[in-house]
C-alpha cells in the first residue's frame, strides 16, 4: 500500500502543482498559498492529516529538495510523535 501511495504523490508531483498550500483547519490563520517553509508545526501537522495528495504535492516538493532540512526534520518528527493512518508511512 505504501508503495502504491508513493507512487500516485510521484505522479501528482509530475502533473506540476505549484505554489504553496491552503491550510483551513484547526485553529491556524495562514493565507491561501502560504510557501511550505512559513508552515510552523501545527499547520503541517493539520496538513499531513487533514490534507490530501493536492495539498500535499508542494510540501512533498520541499521535502525532496531539502531532505535534511527544517521542513524535512519536522515532517519527520511529526510523523514520529503523531502517527496517523496511511500518512506516517508514505513520510
Amino acid at each position: 500500500m505504501a508503495e502504491d501511495a508513493r507512487a500516485l504523490a510521484v505522479e501528482v508531483l509530475d502533473v506540476g502543482l505549484e505554489g504553496g498550500v491552503r491550510v483551513g483547519s484547526r485553529h491556524l490563520d495562514y493565507v491561501p498559498d502560504t510557501p511550505i517553509h512559513e508552515l510552523g508545526p501545527a499547520a503541517l501537522d493539520s496538513l499531513l492529516e487533514r490534507g490530501d495528495l493536492g495539498d500535499w504535492a508542494p510540501l512533498l516538493r520541499a521535502v525532496a529538495g531539502d531532505s535534511q532540512g527544517p521542513t524535512a526534520e519536522t515532517v519527520l518528527r511529526l510523523c514520529e510523535a503523531h502517527p496517523m493512518h496511511g500518512t506516517t508511512e508514505l513520510w
